[in-house]
Order: structure tokens, then C-alpha cells, then sequence
């Protein structure tokens, strides 16, 4: 048996009043490839040759160490050096198209009230600003994950069975099932499929201070 944790970007925070769609849009940042952005960019994989730099635009008030503007996590290169040695994963470098100076704090609701903004989605109001990157003095390289995809590397492995991982806020959340085997995680110890990313716990475990909690769901299961 191995402990497997998953992570994903945290998409229905439920009845918070803290933490809406738009906090999420400009800690997360929006991610594109080839020209279209996320959830229609093409997903780069260790086990597919798309290999395009992500393009991303996102507020320079904070950089996470983790992030998730895609359908990939991004890291700083602090969290890259971590897992750089965990073996099959690569990374890629990640194009910053737009630094723009605009924060909307935790819990500010002016957004929905404006009605300038209101009728926006938070991703399209985050688009709209100009690129200040010349108003930060520091802006880190960030770096795309590059995993094998779980669909790709499932085959190898005659031991699968169903397990169910769910995110979110009871009652608020979504079930995902898929097939897995400890074996599958003893050899990928990193794999993506769905903007999910599983990781071997102990492998998790080394960056799960970097995960803010508050924009990510994590779900850990026996496999």
C-alpha cells in the first residue's frame, strides 16, 4: 500500500465570503498555450511533445511558490530544486506575458458589487490590465511541472483498481475515480491527469508547506 496525495487547484470555495473565484483567478494567475487559455490549452506532458512555453499573466503583488494557472502546477525554482531529483519529472520554463499592479485582497467583495466589473468573470477582469512588470523590483523565474499523464502510463501496469479522490468542502466538492496501483506510484512517483497532480506522499510531503491551502484542494488515499 502507498499513501497517494492529490492536488488540484481549488475551484468551489462554497459559502466562504473570504475566498471567491476572483481571489482565486489572481493568486492562480491565467495560463495560455498556442494562444488559447486554460481550460483550452494544450496540456504539456513528459509523455507527449508539447512542449510551448505556458504564458502567463498574473498580478505581481505575490508569486506562490505553487501555483496552478493551467492545467499544470508552476513553481518557483526553490520548489523546483526540491523535486528536480525526483525522477520521471521535468520542468519547463514559463512565459510571464503580463506582471500587472492590481491586488484584490482576501475578502474584498468590490468586485461583484462594481457593476463596472460585475458582470466580468474574474479571469477576463484579470486580463484587462496593462503589463506593469516595471513596477516590481523582484519577479522570480517560474517553471511549469512536466509529469507523465496517467492515461499514457496506466498500460504498463496489470494491478490497477478504482479509487475515488474528492476535493473540495464536503457537500461542495467533486468525486473523481481513477485507476491506480501502488506499483504505478513506485515507478511515477508524479503523475497528472484532469489538472490533477498525484504525488507518492512522501514526495508531497517535502513541499506541502509551499501549498497554500486557502487555493488548492489535497486529498490523500491509500493505494
Amino acid at each position: 500500500m502507498s499513501l497517494i496525495t492529490a492536488v488540484r487547484k481549488r475551484i468551489n470555495f462554497g459559502r466562504s465570503d473570504r475566498v471567491k473565484d476572483v481571489h482565486s483567478a489572481f493568486f492562480h494567475g491565467r495560463g495560455a498555450r498556442g494562444g488559447e487559455y486554460f481550460p483550452f490549452e494544450l496540456n504539456a506532458y513528459l509523455t507527449n511533445d508539447i512542449r510551448a512555453s505556458l504564458e502567463v499573466v498574473r498580478p505581481g503583488a505575490i508569486f506562490p511558490p505553487v501555483s496552478q494557472p493551467a492545467g499544470q502546477l508552476v513553481c518557483t525554482s526553490e520548489v523546483k530544486k526540491i523535486l528536480q531529483h525526483d525522477h520521471p519529472v521535468e520542468f519547463l520554463p514559463v512565459v510571464l506575458t503580463k506582471v500587472v499592479d492590481h491586488w484584490i485582497p482576501e475578502g474584498d467583495m468590490h468586485y461583484y458589487q462594481d457593476p463596472a466589473t460585475s458582470t466580468l468573470d474574474s479571469y477576463q477582469f484579470l486580463l484587462q490590465f496593462p503589463d506593469a512588470r516595471q513596477s516590481f523590483r523582484e519577479i522570480p523565474l517560474l517553471w511549469e511541472l512536466l509529469i507523465p499523464k496517467l492515461l499514457d502510463v496506466a498500460p504498463q501496469f496489470d494491478d490497477l483498481k478504482k479509487v475515488e479522490f474528492y476535493f473540495g468542502a464536503p457537500g461542495y466538492g467533486k468525486s473523481y475515480e481513477f485507476e491506480v496501483s501502488s506499483s504505478l506510484f513506485e515507478k511515477y512517483p508524479i503523475i497528472g491527469q484532469s489538472s490533477i497532480t498525484f504525488f507518492r506522499d512522501e514526495i508531497y510531503q517535502k513541499i506541502a508547506k509551499f501549498i497554500d491551502e486557502k487555493h488548492f484542494c489535497v486529498c490523500s488515499r491509500e493505494v
